[in-house]
Parts: C-alpha cells; sequence; structure tokens
C-alpha cells in the first residue's frame, strides 16, 4: 500500500501560497476583461453616440444599437488596415440588434455602416483603442 505525502504549511503560508496560485493563473493573459454595453440610436445616416468613442485594448464591449431612422442600417467595427473587428448584420427601422466584440489590440479603428451609400452619406467614424 502508498502512502501519500501530506504537505503541511503554517497557516501564515496559505494567504501567501493563494496569491502565489493567483498570480501564476494570470500568467499567459491579458488579465481581466473589462466588460461594458454601450447603447447606440442609428439615425438616418448617423450614429450620435459613436461620436468620440474610445475603447481599451482587452475590453469586451456589447453593442445595442437600436434603429430609430427610417433606412435600414448596420454596423461594422474595423481596424486601420481593414481587418474586422465585429459585425451587426442589417438593423430594419424600428428594430434593435446586439453584438459584442473584443478589442484585442490597440491602435486605430474605424466604424461604418456599409449599405450602399450611407458610407457616402457621412455614416462612418474612427475611434481609438488604447
Amino acid at each position: 500500500m502508498r502512502r501519500l505525502a501530506v504537505l503541511r504549511l503554517p497557516s501564515a503560508a496559505l494567504p501567501l501560497a493563494a496569491l502565489a496560485f493567483a498570480a501564476l493563473a494570470a500568467c499567459g493573459d491579458d488579465g481581466p476583461t473589462a466588460r461594458r454595453t454601450v447603447a447606440l440610436t442609428a439615425v438616418d445616416y448617423d450614429v450620435p453616440q459613436l461620436r468620440g468613442f474610445a475603447a481599451q485594448k482587452g475590453e469586451e464591449i456589447t453593442f445595442t444599437m437600436t434603429n430609430n431612422g427610417a433606412q435600414p442600417h448596420n454596423l461594422e467595427l474595423l481596424t486601420a488596415d481593414g481587418t474586422r473587428l465585429g459585425r451587426l448584420d442589417v438593423v430594419q427601422p424600428g428594430a434593435t440588434g446586439t453584438f459584442t466584440v473584443r478589442m484585442k489590440a490597440s491602435g486605430s479603428a474605424k466604424w461604418v455602416c456599409d449599405i450602399a451609400d450611407h458610407v457616402a452619406r457621412g455614416m462612418r467614424g474612427a475611434f481609438v483603442v488604447t
């Protein structure tokens, strides 16, 4: 029969062991993910809440967009080089849509509504991820 060895730590060492375990568990990731919800209202041809918008690297953001315009709208978030961060498909007038994005890298980014001529009408903008 095998005997298991039991490691006995002084009670003062337990908080230190817990702290060390927590520090090791955090290795390899970007730390805790900040989460927030951003309520948006799309109108023909603007999303006013995105003016001056900013995000933080690693942040997870849930966007909820209500379409108060007369036209259908969508929302796409892109990095400066055009890589898609996230997309909300078409939201019809009077409807609401939701999508969640994790901001994986810092830098310049942009948003667009790429339906028909909406970008040409000004339904686009830029934001920064710090």
